[in-house]
C-alpha cells in the first residue's frame, strides 16, 4: 500500500470501529452511545474499490473524451470522509492525488 494511503486506511478503520457493535459497551456501537441513534450504514463502500469519477460536459476537452476517469475509493462512505462537503475522497489513478468528488460510480465486486 502506498505511504500516502496510510492516513486514509486509519480513518477507514476508525469509522468501521465506531459503527460496529462491541461487547465493551454491552453490544452497542460507539456511535449509538455518543449520539443516541443508530449509524446510517446505507452508504458504506468497500475499502479501495474501483470507481469512475464523472467529468461534467463543460470540463471535457471534446465530445469523444471519456466521461469517467478511473480511481480508487480509500474511504468508507459518502459525506463523512470529505473534509468540506458531501463528497467522496478518491485516489486518482491518473494523477495519484486524492481528490474530493461528488459523482462517482463504485464497482465493489
Amino acid at each position: 500500500m502506498p505511504r500516502a494511503l496510510w492516513g486514509e486506511a486509519f480513518r477507514f478503520v476508525l469509522e468501521v470501529l465506531n459503527i460496529s457493535a462491541t461487547n465493551a459497551i454491552d453490544g452497542a456501537t460507539p456511535f449509538f452511545r455518543r449520539f443516541g441513534s443508530r449509524p446510517d450504514v446505507s452508504s458504506l463502500r468497500t475499502w479501495a474499490c474501483v470507481v469512475f469519477v464523472f467529468t461534467p460536459k463543460v470540463l471535457r476537452k471534446n465530445k469523444l473524451e471519456n466521461p469517467g476517469k478511473p480511481g480508487e475509493l480509500p474511504s468508507v462512505k459518502h459525506g463523512d470522509y470529505a473534509q468540506h462537503s458531501e463528497s467522496y475522497r478518491v485516489l486518482s489513478m491518473v494523477t495519484g492525488d486524492i481528490q474530493e468528488v461528488r459523482s462517482v460510480e463504485c464497482f465493489e465486486d
